[in-house]
């Protein structure tokens, strides 16, 4: 199962900087969502525990991030809704509250965590997270380094199995 969204992930990747060695850090999505007719606004919600909203009608698509999160955090949630997009087509509507993205393995659905997944692989490739694991091993120096949270990263890591 990791495998396909791994790859998936790398076909993303692939489509946005022309190979794997040419990608440079952190990883811009924005490409990616002019491609996929998905308009991305900052706002703010009622509910302060809120990050972001996505809706999509047919073949477009509106994400609604709270202009007060982090931009490490915005990152995750654009990662995320695009994995929604290539991975499950039947996904219209989602929310995205601030627990769900500092709790990533504990999620149990298992489109939630397939996504969650994707937007990991995406944000920070396979070989360049081996890489620059291998010579700090320190999830704080390789958050910054891939402009996630540490909770990111270290989701990450534990999905590559490099602990």
């Amino acid at each position: 199962m990791y495998k396909d969204i791994e790859s998936k992930a790398e076909s993303v990747l692939i489509s946005l900087y022309g190979s794997l060695d040419a990608i440079i850090l952190p990883v811009d999505l924005a490409k990616a969502f002019e491609k996929i007719l998905v308009e991305i606004e900052e706002g703010s919600f009622a509910d302060a525990n809120m990050s972001g909203t996505y809706s999509r009608e047919g073949d477009v698509g509106k994400l609604l991030l709270s202009q007060q999160d982090p931009r490490e955090q915005k990152v995750f949630i654009v990662a995320h809704v695009l994995g929604h997009f290539l991975l499950h087509a039947n996904t219209s509507r989602d929310v995205f509250f601030r627990n769900q993205i500092t709790e990533l393995d504990d999620e149990i659905n298992p489109e939630e965590r397939e996504a969650n997944i994707f937007a990991a692989a995406v944000l920070m490739p396979r070989q360049l997270v081996q890489q620059y694991w291998n010579a700090s091993q320190d999830s704080v120096l390789l958050a910054r380094k891939f402009g996630v949270t540490s909770e990111v990263a270290e989701f990450r890591v534990q999905i590559l199995q490099l602990l």
